[in-house]
């Protein structure tokens, strides 16, 4: 389906894209620009590289409606941290991908930023070592008031797809650690971020774009899967991610 017949977009779009593609990727290849279509060649397993072929061809489809221009056309730069952006054009966007299933996200202004995760219930994670490792000080207090072991893991999944989106969604890299960013509730949904006391310092120091504090909202956009999509405007956005068939 040609780029005009997606629906119409609004402040904050989210889309839901399946990695598993009918008939194969080898028809989305000639959507991509040329530095990707080289890449996805060098990439020897089957799997990685047909995730990466729908990852890409959605973005740009989705991308090349706002603009109405042709995905190939599209130019993409890259900033410090790799963090990718189109080439004379305002939108921001971002991707994430887990399991089955890729998330992105795009923003007439501003920053954003999604993290999508798979949570495997037959594998769960190590809360209790992850949690020393990303979480502040406020956020592991939490973590023990939870009132079982269910709560426990929701509540870390929930900071880690909170950090994850806020540092994709401004770009930081490694630059600023997740246990720097901190969460806190205001909704059964929602959240800010903000910057977490360093060295006994006080907290609530902007983060690079001078933003503070960033929002952050929750959504279970398939069973098994959370979804964090962080930015300006994030609260008041409530339509729930659309799905993308290639």
């Amino acid at each position: 389906m040609p780029p005009a017949d997606l629906p119409p977009s609004g402040p904050i779009d989210v889309w839901l894209v399946p990695l598993q593609v009918e008939g194969g990727c080898g028809r989305l290849v000639g959507s991509l620009g040329p530095d990707e279509a080289r890449h996805a060649a060098s990439l020897d397993h089957d799997r990685i590289r047909d995730r990466y072929v729908v990852c890409r061809a959605a973005l740009r489809r989705i991308l090349a409606a706002r603009l109405d221009r042709a995905p190939a056309e599209l130019r993409f730069e890259y900033g410090e941290n790799g963090k990718p952006a189109l080439a004379g054009a305002e939108l921001a966007f971002n991707l994430s991908h887990s399991g089955d299933l890729a998330l992105i996200g795009v923003a007439a202004s501003g920053a954003v930023g999604v993290d999508l995760e798979r949570i495997d219930a037959e594998r769960p994670a190590d809360v209790e070592l992850l949690a020393r490792r990303v979480l502040t000080e406020a956020e592991r207090a939490a973590l023990g008031r939870a009132p079982d072991e269910t709560a426990r893991r929701q509540w870390f999944h929930r900071c880690w797809t909170a950090k994850e989106a806020t540092a994709k969604a401004f770009g930081t890299g490694l630059k600023l650690a997740l246990q720097r960013l901190e969460v806190t509730p205001a909704g059964d949904d929602r959240a800010t971020v903000a910057v977490a006391p360093a060295d006994g310092g006080r907290g609530g120091e902007p983060l690079p774009d001078g933003a503070r504090p960033v929002e952050v909202r929750w959504s279970s956009p398939a069973d098994g899967y959370l979804a964090a999509l962080a930015g300006g405007g994030a609260w008041n956005e409530r339509r729930p991610p659309r799905w993308l068939d290639l």
